[in-house]
């Protein structure tokens, strides 16, 4: 029989657990609900209402079906094997983690909360158009290592950093306006223009010079960098990889 109500944290992380026993099924869970790092292949018997964080990252989950359905604090599913959210919390409060799994789309997402984070790095994500994410102020948002050729969908304002490293795009098209932090931008062997940079990074702007000189043919790396401040203000300076 499930619990109704469970008033304080569930942490059954680094237990080896194959599955959440049935014995410690609950509805709702008032505190945060970590089973992080074990050896799950599935969400059952996971609490329909977490008002804290929810951390399921590090098993090896295919599926995030049967897991819970509102989190009022941030969503962890990092490190494991989901191919689809499918079964994603319809309602989430904090930040999203769903990196290093072997996503193809973000199909399923719900409207995010702004000033949150979202990190959907090294997975195999091909666009990020129809999430809604122009409209959402994000503190910092990641998508490292994917498969996109175009940042169009990307927020229009970043607070924090904003991250697309080692994707095939050819140009910053789409990507954000404003950066609060740092623009990682390095191993873009598709890259073909700078056209569409931040108009403003308060951080630092990471890029690698192997890109720069094959788009600036001639020029010397000096004046790479001139050409990309004359398009982009970057408070913080530029570092060269």
């Amino acid at each position: 029989m499930k619990l109704k109500h469970f008033y304080d944290n569930v942490e059954l992380d680094h237990q080896y657990l194959k599955e959440i026993p049935d014995n410690i099924a609950m509805y709702a869970c008032h505190g945060l609900y970590d089973i992080s790092d074990n050896k799950l292949t599935s969400l059952k018997n996971c609490p329909s209402f977490v008002k804290g964080n929810f951390n399921c990252s590090l098993n090896n989950l295919t599926s995030l079906r049967d897991g819970p359905q509102e989190v009022q604090g941030s969503y962890n599913c990092a490190d494991n094997k989901i191919t689809s959210l499918d079964g994603i919390a319809k309602i989430i409060g904090g930040g999203v983690d769903v990196s290093y799994n072997q996503l193809t789309s973000l199909q399923g997402i719900p409207t995010l909360k702004s000033n949150r984070l979202l990190n959907a790095g090294d997975n195999k994500i091909t666009s990020l158009i129809g999430y809604g994410f122009e409209s959402i102020e994000f503190s910092s948002f990641d998508v490292t290592s994917n498969k996109l050729t175009s940042l169009a969908g990307s927020p229009y304002r970043v607070n924090a950093n904003y991250e697309c490293d080692a994707n095939p795009i050819e140009n910053f098209v789409g990507g954000p306006k404003f950066v609060g932090r740092n623009f990682y931008a390095t191993s873009l062997r598709s890259l073909k223009s700078i056209e569409g940079l931040p108009h403003v990074i308060e951080g630092r702007l990471f890029i690698s010079m192997i890109d720069m000189r094959r788009i600036f043919p001639g020029l010397t790396d000096g004046n790479i960098i001139k050409e990309i401040r004359s398009i982009s203000n970057i408070i913080g300076g530029i570092a060269t990889i």
